[in-house]
């Protein structure tokens, strides 16, 4: 969450965010003024995240065509983990508590 919030730009809102019932993934959803933000925020995010195992995919949007500029546009990222965080695994490779 301290990611997305230092990595979302302006003209850009976030409206939830949620866990995707397909994909298991966490999907940040909102609006945006310009048509490039979500892609903007995709990539400060995948630099933020990508070095603790996280993989951040292409935005989907929706324009909307109430503004001049076609927006505002609706926006859906997944953002999904590659790997179990080692702070979650034990010593011989296995989740704490449990086998792996």
């Amino acid at each position: 969450l301290r990611a997305i919030a230092i990595e979302c730009p302006e003209r850009l809102w976030i409206s939830s965010i949620a866990i995707g019932r397909a994909s298991g993934a966490l999907v940040i959803q909102g609006v945006s003024l310009d048509q490039g933000l979500p892609e903007l925020l995709a990539d400060r995010l995948a630099t933020a995240l990508g070095s603790r195992g996280w993989l951040v995919e292409v935005p989907e949007k929706e324009a909307k065509g109430v503004m001049d500029n076609g927006g505002p546009w609706m926006f859906s990222l997944p953002v999904q983990c590659r790997e179990p965080r080692p702070s979650a695994l034990g010593a011989a490779g296995t989740r704490a508590g449990g086998a792996g």
